[in-house]
């Protein structure tokens, strides 16, 4: 009987104890097949096909040949906590600006409009952005959305009155436009 890969790496983990692991070419690649410089027999390490280093970017290394998986994930994967901007009284025109952050807490005090700033990469570099949106409406005021914002099907764009929903904001082409989905509401 053959195990998968991931069934290896995930024994591995678990009988642990100083194992190295980190991922093969198939997992860096998105390959639905396994690498064919992975090893047959794993025991408590893999051994990391030299083809997927390139796709992950700087390694650490253990020993000759071996990675800290440790190390590995937290350059993959990076912080699981973000810095929020926190507004209090919100009216008028707020702007999101992803140069400062990406995660956004705001409390209406009159009916605003919602800007986004110029996306900060040049149009030729591809590449893909994201807000979380937090907006707290404590008494009916209206929220108005730039041109380029596209909420997703049957999204309500608003909050009601004595609710506070979670809008995430997403573009895929540097800003052009927007993407507009939100997880519902709740009461505040």
């Amino acid at each position: 009987m053959t195990d998968s890969l991931t069934a290896r790496l995930r024994r591995a983990l678990k009988d642990g104890a100083g194992s190295t692991v980190a991922p093969t070419r198939a997992v860096n690649s998105g390959d639905a097949a396994a690498s064919p410089e992975a090893p047959a027999s794993l025991g408590s390490h893999v051994q990391f096909a030299a083809a997927g280093a390139d796709r992950r970017g700087v390694a650490f290394r253990d020993r000759p040949n071996f990675w800290n998986w440790l190390r590995q994930i937290a350059l993959n994967l990076g912080p699981y906590v973000e810095a929020i901007a926190k507004e209090a009284s919100v009216s008028g025109t707020y702007t999101l600006d992803i140069r400062y952050g990406n995660t956004y807490d705001l409390t209406l005090a009159g009916d605003t409009t919602i800007a986004i700033a110029t996306f900060p990469f040049p149009s030729a570099t591809p590449v893909s952005a994201g807000f979380t949106l937090a907006i707290n409406n404590p008494s009916g005021y209206e929220i108005a959305w730039p041109a380029n914002v596209y909420p997703m099907d049957n999204v309500e764009d608003w909050v009601d009155s004595g609710r506070r929903a979670i809008f995430i904001l997403y573009t895929s082409n540097n800003g052009t436009s927007w993407d507009l989905m939100s997880s519902g509401a709740r009461d505040i």
